[in-house]
């Protein structure tokens, strides 16, 4: 079985790692997109089900990188959050990666304008999806990916969603 934190946990052990052990914000997110993508890639399975070893359903052979895949993002850590995600997939060969920036952009200075940046640096294409599209813009932006990957919203997130992060 796998453990889940709860929202009040999570927030406690991010606090907790910030302040008592002094580990800068970027960092956390730097390594927390790192690991994200890293389960992502040893959990996804290949296409062709011939590729499946045994009853523990490993691959026979390392899988192809995630291309196409979308990476949603808002504009707080959890968007920073995938947006290294993004990176490390680009920087593992995945191709025709694509990022949709969700809402309002991230503030400048913050995580998320950081690694947004550097995003686009690398080249990849970013889309935006402002709070005043309509729901069908939003499913347009989704086609066709094989693999959507949520960085909209995280333990930041107050009230109810609204707007394109609702449409989602």
């Amino acid at each position: 079985m796998t453990a889940v934190l709860r929202h009040s946990e999570m927030v406690a052990i991010d606090r907790f790692a910030r302040q008592q052990l002094s580990i800068p914000e970027m960092s956390l997110i730097e390594s927390a997109g790192l690991q994200a993508q890293a389960e992502l890639e040893a959990r996804r399975w290949p296409a062709d089900p011939g590729r499946w070893a045994g009853a523990d359903r490993r691959p026979l052979a390392p899988p192809a990188p995630l291309h196409g895949a979308v990476y949603a993002v808002g504009r707080g850590n959890n968007g920073a959050d995938a947006l290294v995600m993004a990176r490390h997939a680009h920087a593992h060969g995945a191709r025709d990666l694509r990022v949709l920036q969700v809402g309002k952009p991230p503030a400048d200075g913050t995580p998320a304008a950081v690694h947004l940046d550097a995003v686009r640096r690398l080249g990849l294409r970013v889309d935006v999806v402002g709070d005043d599209a309509a729901g069908g813009g939003v499913a347009a932006a989704l086609q066709p990916a094989p693999l959507v990957v949520d960085g909209i919203c995280g333990t930041g997130i107050r009230g109810r969603l609204r707007g394109a992060a609702r449409d989602m």
